[in-house]
């Protein structure tokens, strides 16, 4: 084979798996952040003897698809063994039909009025509300959660009180659009416990949480059971959940010997499968979403089960009868009841059990769905009463309130009772990048903060037939093949409901998908000036005009936007992004610091201000606030990357690796991400990992040529050369006028034996190479270096993403 030219061969070498990490900036390397505190640690209660708990939370479970609760196409033994040897409550509820706020209501024995979470992302649980973990950890219990999607994370905060809290919900760029949408198996989460039991002191009482989040829409159970009931998708992940709730038991009863388990079995809320207009859950307080299992098995299992249907209970009673079934004593002030009475043989009276859904209010402006149950009846207490007695009528078709008005009364002053007594949170301090997830998947207010006035609320029920066409508006509108039909279904409601928020950024979301910049921004200025007050419209409308390189516009909008509205984090990001994109780093500098001082605590500003100080005054500073914002796991763009960036600069290549993986955990759709990971894991010659980030990112950029041959290359690198060609093959048939894709082929080639191919795959990418090289030199005015350094060398990489 001909010998290559210098060039080539420092193009080979550029390839060969030593690309030059991100330059940090100029300046002394930084140290790690802050110390530990010098706060005295507390005291440490002594290992509790005794029964020991094991609480497992059925994500979007129905009561009616449980063998228990009388479904006889069931697969559900585990379900039905612990139900047999306790007691099932056949009238619960869920407080909320989605799982942050009932999950804060489950450990904190408080309804959302008073904990502050009403929906998904609205708030964090306060760290003074008292969680079951904590009032367990405190009597020596050792204490273990595992949880299985990104509303349980401990970004909410419901991690308080536990030892070890398992939430690493990871995604590669294949799941779903958003952080939400991510999941993890309930063999992950047994997974996790298993572990823990194993290494748990022998003989001392412990409570494990175990959220499962299979049964959550898309229903896509394991092969097991996607071919056992092939037509029953939802009833396939109840029943791999059960087998692995059954798995637990076995471990935690092994775990606690002697003293036995008791365990608690509860949905946080139910589906609907079309019951009322509703596609799975959210909206409405229909018995579909909000009527639950509930199951509480004593440490020594009954000798016979116990039925409970003449009392209502709510999951909002978790708490407190967890408590109960051990014997430690309720805390006084909560809205939940022990009702682990029915255990021991006993009678209770309840009083009426509170239900809610704020989201019609938040992304519609409509009445929230407020109720009340007791016994057989249900209260809708909103403009349009509704009284059901679901015990004669279980789907609530049949509406009793005007020949029962004494018992509706009797609910309604219940309700106006709770609702006195409210307590609002406004604790969450979202990224820019979270807010627009939540947007996206409709978690996010349409309605502008402040004082809910419900003086001109319509019925959401009254609304059905709309909330259901912009539901079938907003799943086309995540879908990038059925963008045009999307446009055209969201610009028909909104001609119709022009005050629709959610209606005018979902419209905007998708023209800017497709590049249709300008229109977007003539949907959002409409709603503007419709709604001035509207922060979250503005914001969008400044973002629309950013990409449209419109950035002295973008950050004058959010300036006016931030005197009008002091503190708003959107504004004040959006002005330190901006004028970061303008060039005028120092002054995004100054204020941020200034924005600091008032506000030390805020972990977006951290972010913000930490990126910057590295970036452009004291890396040691920055890296301190980028830690420090890290604290609350919330994701935000370029924090895990500026701090790879400044482990490159101190030579700690693996460091920067952690970063950067940390960076695609966060956010595993960024291409620059995967293609920086993929270049430090080649500099650290770990040719597999390397291969898994380049196929990632093939995926992403199936029409660029950098992806595969990185790919193959690092494939090449582990000496696997008949592998290295099948992935290269591709490239080389997309790709042959690359000059680098066939410096590679021809190496492969020459690997492989085939010295004729070799040489011939050489002197065409020699050719190329030199008339791409031409064409630079007379386009820039300037020769080209013969024999430049791998300095000098920018090899063609992913610069347009």
């Amino acid at each position: 084979m001909a010998k290559p030219s210098p060039a080539l061969l420092v193009f080979l070498a550029a390839c060969s798996g030593e690309p030059a990490p991100t330059p940090a900036p100029d300046g002394a390397a930084a140290t790690p952040g802050a110390g530990a505190s010098a706060d005295p640690a507390p005291a440490v209660a002594a290992p509790a003897k005794g029964p020991s708990l094991v609480l497992v939370t059925m994500d979007t479970t129905r009561a009616d698809r449980l063998g228990a609760y009388g479904y006889d196409k069931a697969h559900t033994p585990n379900v039905d063994k612990v139900a047999a040897e306790g007691v099932r409550f056949e009238r619960a509820y869920a407080v909320v039909p989605l799982t942050t706020p009932a999950h804060a209501s489950m450990m904190t024995g408080l309804y959302p009025t008073q904990h502050g979470i009403h929906t998904n992302g609205d708030a964090t649980l306060t760290d003074d509300a008292t969680t079951l973990a904590e009032i367990l950890d405190a009597r020596g219990y050792h204490t273990a959660g595992s949880v299985s999607a990104f509303v349980t994370t401990r970004i909410w905060n419901l991690d308080q009180g536990f030892d070890a809290y398992f939430d690493q919900v990871s995604a590669d760029a294949d799941a779903r659009d958003s952080r939400w949408g991510r999941e993890r198996s309930a063999g992950e989460v047994v997974d996790d416990l298993e572990g823990w039991l194993t290494e748990k002191p022998k003989g001392e009482a412990f409570f494990v949480w175990a959220h499962f989040y299979d049964p959550h829409d898309p229903y896509e159970p394991p092969k097991e059971w996607a071919e056992k009931l092939p037509d029953r998708p939802y009833d396939g992940e109840i029943a791999y959940m059960d087998a692995q709730i059954g798995r637990l038991r076995t471990l935690a009863e092994a775990a606690a010997g002697d003293e036995g388990v008791a365990i608690v079995l509860v949905a946080d809320h139910g589906e609907a499968f079309g019951e009322h207009g509703e596609q799975t859950h959210g909206m409405y307080a229909w018995d579909s979403t909000m009527r639950i299992p509930f199951i509480a098995k004593p440490p020594k299992p009954l000798s016979e089960p116990v039925a409970v249907d003449a009392v209502t209970v709510s999951n909002v009673d978790v708490m407190p009868t967890a408590l109960g079934l051990l014997g430690v004593e309720v805390p006084d002030g909560i809205d939940g009841h022990d009702v682990s009475v029915f255990a021991r043989g006993a009678e209770m009276e309840r009083p009426p059990v509170y239900l809610e859904s704020e989201t019609p209010w938040t992304r519609f402006g409509f009445h929230p769905e407020w109720a009340a149950a007791l016994g057989p009846w249900k209260l809708f207490a909103t403009p349009n009463p509704r009284l059901f007695n679901v015990a004669d009528d279980p789907g609530e078709l049949n509406n009793r309130f005007s020949e029962n008005e004494t018992k509706a009364r009797e609910l309604q002053a219940f309700v106006q009772e709770i609702q006195a007594n409210r307590t609002d949170v406004d604790n969450m301090t979202a990224s820019p990048e979270m807010i627009e997830q939540l947007a996206a998947l409709g978690y996010v207010a349409g309605i502008d903060e402040g004082p809910m006035d419900l003086s001109d609320a319509v019925d959401a029920k009254d609304q059905a037939e709309l909330i259901a066409r912009v539901e079938r508006a907003r799943r086309l509108s995540r879908n990038p093949k059925k963008s045009k039909e999307a446009i055209k279904m969201l610009r028909a409601i909104l001609e119709r409901n022009p005050q629709m928020n959610e209606l005018r950024m979902s419209l905007s979301r998708v023209l800017r998908r497709v590049g249709r910049f300008k229109e977007a921004e003539v949907v959002l200025a409409e709603g503007v000036e419709r709604q001035p007050q509207s922060t979250l419209l503005r914001s969008h409308l400044a973002g629309v005009l950013a990409q449209q390189g419109r950035l002295q516009e973008a950050y004058d909008l959010v300036r006016t936007l931030n005197e009008q509205v002091p503190g708003d984090d959107l504004a004040r990001f959006a002005m330190i992004r901006y004028l970061k994109e303008l060039d005028r780093e120092r002054e995004a500098l100054a204020l941020g610091r200034s924005w600091l001082v008032e506000d030390p605590n805020n972990p977006g500003l951290q972010a913000l201000v930490g990126e910057l100080e590295v970036l452009y005054a004291d890396r040691e500073a920055g890296e301190a606030l980028l830690r420090k914002s890290l604290e609350d796991d919330i994701p935000r763009s370029e924090v895990h990357r500026t701090l790879a960036r400044l482990a490159f600069a101190r030579g700690d290549i693996e460091g920067a690796i952690d970063g950067l993986e940390a960076e695609a955990l966060w956010f595993p759709r960024r291409q620059d991400i995967r293609l920086e990971l993929g270049n430090a894991l080649m500099k650290v010659k770990r040719w597999d990992d390397a291969a898994a980030e380049y196929a990632v990112l093939t995926r992403m950029a199936p029409t660029r040529p950098e992806p595969r041959r990185l790919w193959a290359q690092a494939v090449f690198n582990s000496g696997d050369y008949e592998a290295a060609a099948e992935v290269l093959a591709p490239a080389i048939k997309d790709f042959a006028d690359d000059p680098w894709v066939l410096l590679l082929h021809a190496n492969i080639l020459q690997k492989l034996g085939q010295e004729e191919e070799a040489i011939v795959a050489f002197e065409e990418a020699k050719r190329l190479h030199d008339a791409l090289r031409e064409a630079i030199e007379a386009e820039q005015g300037i020769p080209v270096l013969e024999q430049p350094t791998a300095e000098d060398l920018d090899l063609p990489g992913m610069e347009d993403y």
